[in-house]
């Protein structure tokens, strides 16, 4: 979409070219051109995600979706929220949160890289050329981003088909010894992830094409009053880090994916500090790093209509369900005691 209006560098070159500024030194118009840039970047930044990203059409202001864990990670939320029901207060860290992983170790290895492809090297991240340089990974540029991912059916009458299905539960159910959860998310913190080379390409273009409008005007700038170009530069790489994150390849296609995405930056001040797991099947264990975001609180996600499916294959089916449903009872969730059996039929891998 073309700009209706001219951003706020364009007004302030007006400014010092009029001779607004005529006796100010590079010192003093540094604060009003960092203010500037970071707002036009923010805007372009904003516009992109808004116009791409948001879901648009609903009828209320949240969306039934469908998020797939393990019965571990769901007994430690589940207790976290009765800690949470227990210490109520405007300061107090949640415990029972749905997690945010760090991208890293993502079984996708385009993960926040894949939108590189079509952009030029300055918008790749602001070490993406001494990288390259010492022959490093891509994935080591982005490593502080943290993901929460969900599924979208199409059709919102089809919710439970999703959360009960095949494919998701060999590629993130566990191999059918998790669980999915039916949770209920607020559309202003969420963002559809876009698939493959056409819109990708599309995107990208217009960030290179808007952001280097403003680069153009900043180097003028840099020549004609003095200021230091770099907090833009750095400006463009924090933007960066919240729009990398939502494209993927078209081999992900079927994970009809919205997503909520912190980064470093966003989590600055903020009770949303690290923390680290240690789960994963037998012999396939790891560590991971994850952050507690308020905005995904279950006694929030967990309301009327939701539900927690056991995988085909997890063990001692009928005691975890109870176990579950007496946790869900002690965190007092609107949930109540909806968990169920799955219904597709699953041969253990290792016996084919």
């Amino acid at each position: 979409m073309p700009r209706q209006s001219p951003t706020n560098l364009e007004l302030f070159e007006r400014e010092v070219l009029s001779g607004q500024f005529a006796r100010s030194s590079p010192r003093v118009l540094q604060p009003s051109f960092d203010e500037a840039a970071l707002q036009d970047i923010q805007d372009v930044v904003d516009s992109v995600i808004v116009e791409n990203h948001q879901v648009h059409g609903m009828a209320g202001p949240t969306l039934r979706v469908v998020h797939y864990t393990s019965i571990p990670v769901v007994i430690s939320m589940l207790k976290g929220a009765e800690v949470d029901r227990q210490n109520e207060g405007p300061d107090q860290p949640l415990q029972g949160c749905l997690r945010m992983y760090s991208t890293i170790g993502s079984n996708d290895p385009g993960e926040g890289i894949y939108l590189d492809e079509y952009l030029p090297e300055y918008l790749q991240g602001e070490n993406a050329s001494n990288n390259a340089a010492r022959g490093g990974s891509r994935k080591e540029m982005h490593q502080y981003a943290y993901v929460a991912s969900f599924i979208r059916p199409k059709d919102p009458e089809h919710t439970d088909e999703v959360a009960d299905n095949l494919v998701f539960w060999r590629s993130y159910g566990r191999e059918g010894t998790g669980c999915s959860l039916k949770v209920e998310v607020p559309l202003s913190a969420f963002y559809t992830v876009i698939y493959g080379e056409v819109d990708t390409k599309s995107n990208g273009e217009r960030l290179e094409r808007e952001i280097g409008h403003l680069r153009t005007i900043a180097k003028r700038l840099e020549q004609d009053a003095g200021v230091s170009t770099k907090p833009l530069d750095e400006g463009i790489s924090l933007a960066m880090e919240r729009i990398r994150y939502l494209y993927k390849s078209s081999a992900y296609a079927y994970e009809q994916e919205c997503r909520v995405v912190e980064t470093e930056a966003t989590i600055v001040g903020t009770p949303m500090q690290p923390m680290f797991e240690h789960s994963g099947l037998p012999g396939q264990e790891r560590t991971k790093r994850y952050i507690n975001n308020p905005i995904l609180s279950i006694s929030k996600l967990f309301v009327s209509g939701s539900a927690i499916t056991l995988g085909p294959r997890v063990p001692n089916a009928e005691d975890t369900k109870d176990y579950l449903e007496q946790l869900l009872e002690k965190a007092n969730l609107a949930l109540g005691r909806d968990v169920r059996y799955s219904d597709v039929p699953y041969r253990n891998p290792t016996n084919h």
